[in-house]
């Protein structure tokens, strides 16, 4: 990526109330998927019967719970990533 700056790139400072917004940010994301994915459950079933039928693709519901698994370990390593190396940033 240092190739690119200059280019399309900016060199930033990194500011710690602008690490907080995104931290916070990405975890008010994460909260909202884990809702919206609690609220469809009632609608899985029919939406993959749906999509199978269409389309002939099935999507396991243990997807949905992966992929916010992993979501949730992304900002939990990062989170801890800032307090070991940058912890004038947290």
């Amino acid at each position: 990526m240092q190739n690119l700056l200059g280019i399309s790139l900016e060199q930033i400072t990194p500011q710690k109330e602008t690490v907080r917004r995104l931290l916070d940010g990405a975890a008010r994301h994460i909260a909202d998927a884990r809702v919206k994915a609690i609220s469809a459950e009632t609608h899985f079933s029919w939406k993959q019967r749906n999509l199978t039928e269409y389309t002939g693709d099935i999507i396991p519901e243990s997807a949905v719970s992966e992929c916010l698994s992993h979501a949730e370990s992304l900002h939990a390593a990062a989170i801890a990533w800032l307090k070991k190396h940058k912890p004038n940033l947290r």
